[in-house]
């Protein structure tokens, strides 16, 4: 009897319960599973499992969509192995349509696809020409194929895979023909759930490259092969991040211009070149854009109006014909860097090689300008008057608002004071008519004419204090150029830091925002104080000029140039209640022109002779102290001339 319990194949097994019974040697089979009972557990087990493997599959439909949140299935796979998710799920054979294969084609980019100038490049058409040879020596028909040019296998999410895998539930091939694995899927997650798709409709997976069979040493081929392709993807998204890094780095662009500009690349002795240029279409749109915004005199909305009447549009991309901007689009403008000449990638701000669209005085003014609008809300105006954000109360301080009302059978225009109805500050003003206001502003401009000996006094009187100013200035500029120099010191550190790791994203783009404004502030302070002797001088020639003719320059201009000489003069005007203009606040370089001098004081010149009050008459004496960086700059004389 111990004998017949050593043997183990099944036939060993039946020739030695005949002999047992025939010598008598009692019950066997109970002593049988008794002494292979381990053996009878272990495929209970396995049984038992493949049979929870097959239920969940047929509960569950396995669809990429959901790849990504089914880990049920990822779990069933990994417990119960791959040999034991193909038993039992193989269709019977009078479902299955024998004979029938389906080919899936990809290439992970457009360039891939276009190489060579045909419609599918070079690799698609190798790739269906080793399908078709492997569906012939299989002795099958290709039924269909289904071909992705330009989609990377890291994400399932392909609309020709998502077809295929669609169709097999009706279609019921024999096969699912690919070149390479990696065809199919570059992520394990991605390999198990589609694997798991085709085993439960009973397609086997064939690759033209690789013997990936149901033998044990085919699926650990498969296995491998699968997790090689993941490998290979993950590291070359490494390196191609490397590259990107490094470019940014040297100042290029390693990402699709913004609008505004192009986009350029060109092949050169076999190497690749590509640098980005300004867009002639957009370029001068945005940059008025740009420059408009930074006023704080236009909406968003207001712009984007404007910016479309001017022909801007979004750029052409291969699947987007170009189209109206939207007010995202001038949003994104307005707080994009690159158009001050800064590249920022990865939360890292890198100085450009591109050529900028503004001065970087610009884009802070419009970044606070942003601000403002965020915090006190933007509203839409529809009525422009050239006057408008410039003429305040006289009485409480607060902005004239324009106010357009029917009655009697017109339309009358007015500015009242915005504190008016206000609880804080109810202002008693009563509201004015905008004729009155503008000739209030009108006779402003005649009484503070300047007379040519009022000139000459003015320019003596600089011309002396620019001596002093020229020690100043060293000192200035040695306190600029130290600053810059610790906020380079300081960027450098906190890239040192986030590389190591020890600073996340979120804090390392808003410090490199901070910085970058410092640092903009830092170059403006060190331009400043740069200034030679003949830069203040020919400043000074052109707004003494201005000051000399501005009353008949103002009276002929149109309301847009009247807009903008106003806003070269002043940076306020009071009005008063009966529309006259009772005190101003001027602009530099005249602000500093007619500051009180105790040591250069001269006469004013009479009313009856100039049409200048006692309450102007400091506009005709010479400034003492005047400062060099009010004189010329970025927020100087020049910029606001330069509209009149």
């Amino acid at each position: 009897m111990e004998h017949c319990q050593s043997w183990f194949s099944t036939r060993d097994r039946l020739a030695a319960t005949s002999r047992c019974q025939r010598t008598g040697g009692g019950d066997y089979h109970a002593d049988w599973f008794r002494a292979d009972s381990g053996l009878q557990q272990r495929e209970h087990r396995q049984r038992k499992a493949r049979r929870k493997v097959v239920s969940f599959i047929n509960r569950e439909e396995v669809t990429m969509t959901e790849q990504g949140n089914n880990s049920h299935a990822l779990d069933a796979v990994r417990k119960v192995g791959r040999n034991q998710t193909r038993s039992g799920q193989v269709p019977p054979a009078s479902k299955r349509e024998s004979g029938i294969a389906l080919i899936y084609l990809r290439v992970s980019t457009k360039e891939q696809a276009r190489t060579g100038g045909g419609a599918e490049g070079y690799s698609i058409p190798a790739q269906r020409e080793a399908c078709y040879a492997k569906a012939q020596q299989l002795g099958v028909t290709v039924h269909e194929e289904y071909v992705d040019a330009g989609e990377s296998a890291r994400s399932a999410d392909r609309e020709q895979l998502q077809k295929l895998l669609k169709d097999i539930k009706t279609v019921r091939p024999e096969f699912v023909i690919v070149h390479k694995i990696d065809r199919l899927a570059r992520n394990r997650e991605d390999d198990i759930a589609i694997n798991l798709m085709l085993r439960k409709h009973g397609v086997e997976l064939i690759s033209c490259t690789e013997n990936i069979d149901d033998t044990p040493s085919g699926r650990l081929l498969y296995g491998l092969m699968a997790e090689i392709a993941q490998f290979y993807s993950g590291n070359l998204a490494q390196e191609v991040m490397k590259g990107l890094v490094r470019k940014a780095q040297e100042g290029g662009t390693p990402f699709r211009a913004p609008i505004g500009y192009i986009n350029r690349r060109e092949s050169r002795g076999g190497a690749e070149f590509s640098w980005v240029e300004l867009d002639p279409a957009r370029a001068e749109i945005v940059q008025w854009c740009l420059n408009e915004y930074a006023t704080g005199e236009w909406s968003a909305a207001d712009l984007v109006f404007a910016a479309r009447a001017k022909g801007l549009t979004t750029r052409a991309t291969a699947t987007k014909p170009q189209g109206e901007i939207s007010i995202n689009t001038m949003y994104a403008i307005f707080r994009n860097p690159y158009y001050m000449g800064v590249v920022s990638y990865q939360g890292i701000h890198y100085e450009g090689k591109h050529q900028p669209l503004i001065e970087p005085e610009t884009w802070l003014r419009v970044q606070d300008v942003l601000a403002a609008h965020g915090q006190q809300g933007e509203r839409d105006r529809k009525h422009r008057h050239y006057l408008r954000g410039t003429i305040f109360c006289s009485g409480c301080g607060g902005r004239l608002h324009y106010s357009r009302n029917e009655g009697n059978g017109g339309v009358y225009a007015y500015y009242l004071c915005a504190k008016k109805r206000t609880r804080a500050n109810n202002c008693q003003r009563p509201a004015v008519r905008v004729e009155r206001i503008e000739e209030g502003v009108a006779d402003l401009y005649e009484r503070l004419q300047v007379p040519p000996e009022t000139v000459t006094a003015i320019r003596d009187a600089v011309t002396a204090e620019m001596a002093a100013e020229q020690a100043e200035a060293r000192r200035s500029l040695q306190h600029a150029t130290e600053r810059k120099r610790k906020l380079d010191d300081e960027r450098q550190k906190l890239l040192q830091a986030h590389y190591a790791g020890a600073i996340p994203q979120d804090l390392l783009a808003s410090e490199m925002k901070r910085l970058t404004r410092s640092l903009v502030e830092a170059d403006a302070a060190i331009s400043a104080a740069k200034v030679s002797q003949e830069d203040v001088e020919q400043v000074l020639e052109a707004a003494l000029t201005a000051a000399g003719h501005c009353a008949s320059a103002y009276i002929r201009a149109t309301d847009s140039i009247k807009r903008q000489i106003n806003h070269g003069f002043f940076e306020k005007l009071y009005v008063g209640e009966d529309g006259s203009i009772e005190r101003h606040a001027l602009t530099e370089p005249f602000a500093s022109l007619i500051q009180l001098s105790e040591i250069h004081p001269f006469d004013a010149v009479a009313e009856s002779e100039s049409g200048i009050t006692k309450r102007d008459a400091a506009f005709t004496r010479p400034v003492v102290g005047v400062r060099m960086n009010t004189l010329v700059g970025a927020a100087g004389f020049e910029p606001a001339t330069a509209r009149v």
